[in-house]
């Protein structure tokens, strides 16, 4: 039992609505990170390669999806691995609730890729690959610190 409940009492609205938010935010936090990432990367595309047409916001969808596509078949050997190696719950809400460097270098990347490429469309599903990879990239690293944080407590 947690939160001030005790064995055969219910817990109450404030135990509740702490236990969903917790649920909440753990189970929302690496997604949370990629929202605020691939919309700010967009807005960062949107200055320096403006700009936009349709056919590049699809270039963009699809370079952020082959991305993540690489990655996972990567770390998953072939997309043959399943969830059974995944951290614990408290390592991955510790590693990706922190997740300023994971952020902050995804949107460099992109504004580099950006200001290097110039405007037109090849920067839209370049900057959104390479804003992917590194998210998701030094997430991983986050969370694998986040681990060695936790052992060493």
């Amino acid at each position: 039992m947690s939160d001030g409940e005790s064995k055969g009492s219910r817990p109450s609205f404030a135990q509740r609505y702490m236990r969903g938010l917790r649920s909440a935010a753990r189970n929302n936090a690496s997604a949370y990170g990629y929202s605020v990432t691939i919309t700010a990367t967009f807005g960062i595309l949107s200055v320096v390669a403006s700009p936009t047409t349709v056919p590049e916001i699809f270039a963009f969808a699809g370079g952020a999806v082959a991305a993540y596509a690489l990655v996972d078949g990567v770390a998953s050997g072939g997309f043959r691995h399943g969830p059974r190696d995944e951290e614990p719950i408290e390592v991955t809400a510790l590693g990706s609730s922190v997740s300023f460097v994971s952020v902050g270098v995804a949107l460099a990347a992109a504004l580099v890729e950006a200001q290097l490429v110039g405007g037109g469309w090849p920067a839209w599903p370049l900057g959104a690959f390479l804003a992917t990879v590194a998210y998701l990239l030094l997430l991983a690293l986050e969370i694998g610190l986040a681990e060695l944080v936790k052992r060493g407590s």
